[in-house]
């Protein structure tokens, strides 16, 4: 198997995580533990925890498609956050229920990930160039800092799907993010065929395409938390 682009941190519970992508057929031996991940001729993007006290692999779990090149990965109050940028203009679609139209070419990525390693949230940042997320932290107001470079004329710097700030011409960017609240329903509509993500207090969060197949959506149902759709 080939493993890349690699990452780790330290998580709120001392055990240590990786991000990373691999293809082949892999398994997480430490000492007595093994976890063995599913096989897969392309490139897909991983999750897996250890513990740092015995070196015992605790989880692994398999995202069933790639994230493109992973350049950040990081440990924040409520999971962790990651960056990088996509291969070229196939756009950005981390999970079934993300799915993120390409930009113009290779675009920015930024993603929160839960605890348990499940995707939260996404976004893209780029133009018709070259963009890239180098690296991200998190800082005291829970708010994610993002260094990146672009090569765009005019590049979107505002990573939800239907909101945009765009910039002439950047080299180097650095963006405050503040993080968007937990979803807790959501609404389809048949006209537009999108998907719309709204918080407890009713204040829209985020809208995305629904995938092609699913033309005419009479409805959305949740789990109470707003966890899956």
């Amino acid at each position: 198997s080939n493993t890349s682009s690699t990452h780790l941190a330290l998580g709120a519970d001392s055990s240590l995580v990786l991000l990373g992508s691999y293809r082949g057929h892999v398994d997480f031996l430490a000492a007595s533990n093994g976890h063995e991940l599913p096989y897969t001729a392309d490139y897909v993007s991983y999750f897996a925890r250890l513990n740092p006290a015995n070196g015992e692999v605790s989880q692994a779990m398999s995202y069933g498609r790639q994230f493109g090149t992973i350049l950040s990965f990081v440990a924040t109050t409520d999971g962790y956050a990651a960056s990088g940028y996509t291969g070229g203009n196939e756009g950005f679609h981390p999970t079934p229920d993300i799915s993120l139209p390409s930009k113009g070419s290779n675009d920015a990525w930024v993603m929160t990930i839960d605890a348990t390693g499940a995707v939260e949230w996404a976004g893209l940042i780029g133009g018709t160039s070259i963009d890239i997320a180098w690296d991200l932290a998190q800082d005291s107001a829970r708010r994610l800092v993002v260094v990146g470079t672009s090569a765009s004329p005019l590049v979107d710097l505002d990573p939800h799907p239907s909101l945009s700030y765009d910039v002439t011409g950047p080299d180097t960017f650095v963006l405050k993010l503040k993080q968007p609240p937990p979803t807790k329903f959501y609404v389809v509509n048949d006209g537009s065929d999108r998907t719309y993500e709204y918080a407890a207090d009713g204040s829209a969060i985020e809208n995305y395409g629904i995938n092609s197949g699913n033309s005419a959506p009479r409805g959305a149902a949740s789990t109470a938390e707003g966890t899956k759709l």
